[in-house]
């Protein structure tokens, strides 16, 4: 998100003079000067929580939830430092210490929930437990400093600032310093807007509390100082959050959609290398099996055993055939019938050796299609291919194998399987009841929600029509012409 540059120069000549003006109040005036300043940190802070709570649903990002919600904590801690200040006369008997408690608590509270959001900002944040965490802190920090008098002192009249007091400013600007390094390191990851104005407010927040660990006078200068850096770091605090909220709710909807889009994209890569490998160990696996059939067959010497080997190996290599292409593939659903079906044509060729003069006419149209339509496909082409060359070709000396799978305009495919056989025998073979490769056909027929026709003209001709989405085929009718 780019910042005009003419909008930002107008931005901070105002700011230059808000300065200019708070310094003639504090002039004036210091303890409005003080109200003013913590009144606008307790309204940035209020509002941030009611902010977040409203939009909790909507925010992914931990580091917002649990800053929004803390948020309520240094309202409430912020208050009571404004309303129990030197001066205010709303509490009775009310020294200097107690104030200073409630600003190093909230001090306290606020670096840690951004040091802690910072470090867990992939974590998944429980807005109610975070709350209910910051509510018994809050009641442990009232009862410490008003009944049981065990917090530490910050301010002791006469003496100034405590040990305590001044170390813990250092503390926590330590806090908010490690934050500026986690911050630095997630910049790639977060906003730009949200990241130069969060910067610079924990910038402007150590400056403070550095200025805030050797005053003597809590109404001198170098207490106006850390005042006025307070103020310009909840500005950019307010730049950051708030403004992020209300003016661009829609950048933080986009930007956390494409961090989900980037985790999803990374899943789905995950998986489908996942399933790639499962696919090539599967073929290794069938190919293992083929070769096993192999080594066996060559110990068989009854022809009709040793045929019924070569079938069972050639529908295993379609199978093998079918996850050699699906891990090939870019798309785990579909592959190209063209590529698939001329290879296992190819090995069907050469796997049955006949010793005839065969020519092979193959035209696969070029279409992306599901696994389920490719392998019962493959297998219908097996089955018909391995029948036409036992039997079709018997009494002559060659032939011709025609296999065509066109796509129809009624998003259709029409596979046509034709020889110039022996049609009869051809027939015969196909119609025997014990033909388990007739079988094959029909349940692969099935299978593709198709139509089979047998056409008898100028040898054996099977045409299956079947739709391309597997839905029930209509309008084709299932004949058989002699």
């Amino acid at each position: 998100m780019q910042i005009k540059k003419g909008f930002f120069t107008l931005e901070m000549i105002f700011l230059g003079l808000l300065g200019v003006i708070l310094f003639v109040v504090m002039e004036f005036n210091y303890l409005l000067f003080h109200s003013f300043i913590e009144i606008f940190a307790i309204v940035i802070f209020f509002t941030t929580f009611l902010i977040t709570v409203i939009s909790r649903k909507i925010v992914e990002s931990s580091l917002l939830l649990l800053i929004g919600i803390s948020s309520i904590s240094y309202a409430f801690l912020d208050l009571l430092h404004l309303l129990t200040y030197q001066g205010m006369g709303v509490f009775i008997a009310i020294d200097t210490n107690i104030p200073t408690q409630f600003w190093i608590a909230a001090r306290y509270f606020q670096s840690i929930s951004f040091l802690i959001g910072l470090l867990f900002s992939r974590k998944h944040v429980n807005s109610v437990l975070v709350l209910a965490i910051n509510m018994v802190l809050v009641t442990f920090i009232l009862l410490s400093i008003f009944t049981f008098s065990i917090f530490p002192d910050c301010y002791v009249e006469g003496d100034g600032l405590t040990l305590f007091k001044i170390i813990s400013e250092y503390i926590i600007s330590g806090f908010y310093g490690l934050s500026i390094y986690l911050l630095f390191r997630k910049r790639k990851k977060i906003d730009s807007h949200i990241y130069i104005f969060f910067q610079t407010a924990l910038v402007l927040n150590i400056i403070s509390e550095l200025l805030f660990s050797f005053y003597t006078d809590v109404y001198g200068l170098t207490n106006f100082f850390g005042h006025v850096l307070k103020f310009f770091a909840c500005y950019c605090f307010m730049k950051s959050i708030i403004m992020t909220f209300l003016k661009n709710p829609v950048n933080l909807l986009v930007f956390s959609l494409k961090k989900h889009e980037r985790e999803l994209k990374q899943e789905l890569l995950s998986k489908d290398i996942l399933i790639k490998d499962i696919h090539h160990r599967v073929k290794n696996n069938l190919q293992m099996i083929s070769s096993l059939i192999i080594l066996q067959s060559h110990e068989i010497q009854d022809e009709e055993t040793l045929t019924v080997f070569q079938e069972l190996q050639d529908r295993i290599q379609s199978f093998s055939l079918l996850h050699r292409h699906i891990y090939q593939s870019p798309d785990l659903s579909q592959i190209s019938l063209e590529s698939y079906l001329t290879q296992l044509v190819q090995y069907l060729k050469e796997s049955i050796n006949v010793k005839k003069e065969i020519l092979m006419e193959i035209e696969i149209a070029d279409v992306m299609v599901s696994t389920k339509i490719a392998i019962n496909c493959a297998l219908i082409i097996t089955e018909l291919y391995s029948n036409a060359m036992k039997h079709a070709f018997n009494h002559q000396e060659s032939g011709k194998i025609s296999i065509c799978i066109s796509q129809l305009e009624s998003n259709h495919l029409e596979l046509t399987f034709k020889d110039n056989g022996m049609t009869k025998i051809a027939l015969d073979s196909l119609y025997n009841s014990k033909n388990l490769g007739f079988q094959l056909v029909l349940a692969g027929v099935e299978q593709l929600r198709g139509k089979l026709a047998l056409v008898v003209n100028d040898g054996l001709q099977v045409i299956i029509k079947f739709p391309l989405d597997g839905k029930n085929s209509k309008n084709l009718s299932n004949h058989v012409d002699f």
